[in-house]
Parts: structure tokens; C-alpha cells; sequence
């Protein structure tokens, strides 16, 4: 498996409009006013690459190292709105960079269906860092202050996980995770619409999964080598709706006895699991060392303004005045 990093920064473009942009509902709100009141899945399909530290060199995942990647939400979910695709005509993409903070080797081992022995670790990962992302993503510290106001990047640049974006599904802009890393570009070229990383003690992003990455280019159809879990918060937002702090289910989890497991009753924002997959679990062979496939949970409480469900629901809203700003500590 070929680790490729990022040579040269990524510049994202930095529309005009963008600062006003919650004058304007998409279909994105819609959906999560739809579902004010209830817990919302929303899944995701995605990829990532391992940017290796300075000093550090091979396929092992080594402490300092960062996973970058991208996602693409295909559906949204909830009990009594049911399920519909995100994909017809705006799609919700983002991007993620995740560095290892320390690992535990928990002392067992696994044999993926292509014949490779791996080690499977306890991985605790914290935040890229604000350098990483204007250093690799050139202009995404000024898309955060056009959007969120000045100064919000030097608040939360330095505990961002990642950024979500909503775009037309024009063609050229269609985020597609076989495509490999120039899909890094597809998946930022959207409205930039929340940032999402560490603000209390109850965030959190933890992996069990194997050490060597080129365990996952040797898998086969639906292997799954092993599985992530993060809870986190919405340092910056402009969606239509609050979104409520939730006891994450422990179900999927899958991290009983991991030094790393979170406070058993943790309240976050923006939480969800998911497998870490190998190359072979899906079509086509981008550059991507990694697949993920992940349900994020959400829970949209309350819309800004009395009207606002009526007119949002047509998607014709304006949202300037009840904007949302929700800032954590850097």
C-alpha cells in the first residue's frame, strides 16, 4: 500500500457570499428541521490517508502521525421521518485529521482474508492542530472567519477535528471516496457550514484497529479490520437548528477495557461509530489507505425563529438573523 501525503497545500475556494450563506436554507436544513426532536443518523461513506510526523517513516501508524480524510453523507434517518438520500440533489461532505496521541497494543493479534497478520491497537487521537490545516488546506483559517466571524479560527483552529460542507451536486464537485486523495478537494468545494472538534472533558475520538495500514490493501469484499468512535462538539455552526448534548448508545462502541474508553455517560453533540474497512469493501481503487463506514448521530432541538419550520420546509428561508455561533476553546 502506497502512503501518500499531502505535497502541497489544497486551496479552498472562498466564495463571496459565503458569510451570508444561512440567508439561504438548503435541503440539508429541511431534513433537520423535519426531524426537531428526534435522535438523527445520518451515514457516511469515506476514506483516509496517513500523513506520517516528522522523524517518523514506514506503513506503521506511530504516535504524531495524523489520518486525514473525507466523508460523504449519503442518507439521513430517524424513527418517524424514516430514511431519505442526501444525494439527490445537495450533498453534505466534510473533512476530517484525527492525530494519534498514544496507543496500547491490546496484546492480540488478526489475520485479514488476504493472509496478513496484524496487530490490533488501542489508538487515542486528539486534533491535527491549527497548523496542519492551514499548512495543508491554504485559506481555510479565512473561509472560518468569513463565515463565522472574525477571530474564530484563532479560537478553534486548534481543537477542529473537521468541517462540513453542503454543495449542489454539479458535476465536478460530486465527492467520491474511490477517487483517492484529489477527492479531498470535492469534499471541501461546498458551503462551509459547521466545524466540529474538542471544546469539554466529554469529547472524544478513539480506534482499535491494526497498526500497519497496509493490513487494509489486502482485504477482502466487506472486511471490516476495525472500528472507531468519536463524540464531539459543534465548536461552530449555521444550520437551522440547536443541536442537543446526547448520551451516545453503547452499541457499536466495541471498546470494553480500552484505556482510552470515554466517561461512560458522556454528552456530546456529534457522535457516531463505525468500521475501518479494507480496500476491497469498495468499487474501484483510489488512493485512500483506508475506508470508513460511520452513522453519526444528532439531535436537532429547537428552530431559531416561529415560522421558520413552515418556511424552511420550502426551502426559502432567511436565517441572517438567527445565525447560530458556537465557539469552543481553542
Amino acid at each position: 500500500m502506497k502512503l501518500k501525503p499531502i505535497n502541497a497545500a489544497i486551496a479552498l475556494s472562498i466564495a463571496a457570499g459565503t458569510a451570508t450563506f444561512a440567508a439561504n436554507a438548503t435541503e440539508i436544513d429541511n431534513e433537520l428541521v423535519q426531524r426537531v426532536g428526534e435522535n438523527v443518523i445520518i451515514t457516511d461513506e469515506s476514506g483516509e490517508t496517513l500523513i506520517k510526523a516528522a522523524g517518523n517513516q514506514g506503513n506503521t501508524i506511530e504516535d504524531n502521525d495524523v489520518l486525514l480524510g473525507a466523508l460523504d453523507f449519503t442518507t439521513i434517518n430517524s424513527p418517524l421521518q424514516g430514511t431519505e438520500n442526501l444525494t439527490a440533489n445537495r450533498q453534505l461532505t466534510g473533512l476530517f485529521a484525527t492525530q494519534i496521541v498514544s496507543q496500547t497494543d491490546t496484546g492480540s493479534d488478526s489475520t485479514s482474508a488476504g493472509g496478513t497478520t496484524f496487530n490490533i491497537i488501542d489508538f487515542d487521537m486528539g486534533a491535527a492542530g491549527a497548523v496542519f490545516w492551514t499548512t495543508n488546506f491554504a485559506g481555510i483559517d479565512t473561509l472560518v472567519d468569513n463565515t463565522f466571524g472574525a477571530g474564530t479560527w484563532a479560537s478553534v483552529g486548534g481543537s477542529t477535528m473537521g468541517f462540513l460542507f453542503d454543495d449542489s451536486r454539479n458535476t465536478g464537485t460530486i465527492f467520491d471516496r474511490t477517487g483517492g486523495l484529489s477527492e479531498l478537494a470535492d469534499a471541501s468545494d461546498g458551503l462551509l457550514r459547521a466545524i466540529v472538534g474538542f471544546s469539554d472533558v466529554d469529547d472524544y475520538w478513539i480506534a482499535r484497529g491494526p497498526d500497519d495500514v497496509t493490513a487494509f490493501g489486502t482485504g477482502s469484499t466487506l472486511e471490516e479490520l476495525g472500528g472507531f468512535a468519536f463524540g464531539l462538539s459543534f465548536l461552530a455552526e449555521n444550520f437551522a437548528v440547536d443541536f442537543a448534548d446526547t448520551v451516545p448508545a453503547p452499541e457499536g462502541l466495541g471498546f470494553i477495557g480500552s484505556p482510552y474508553a470515554p466517561n461512560p455517560n458522556p454528552d456530546v453533540q456529534f457522535f457516531g461509530n463505525g468500521d475501518l474497512l479494507a480496500r476491497g469493501s469498495v468499487p474501484g481503487q483510489g488512493d485512500f489507505a483506508v475506508y470508513n463506514r460511520v452513522d453519526v448521530t444528532v439531535a436537532p432541538t429547537a428552530v431559531p425563529e416561529p415560522g421558520v419550520l413552515a418556511l424552511a420546509s420550502i426551502g426559502l428561508i432567511g436565517l441572517g438573523a438567527a445565525r447560530r455561533r458556537k465557539f469552543g476553546t481553542a
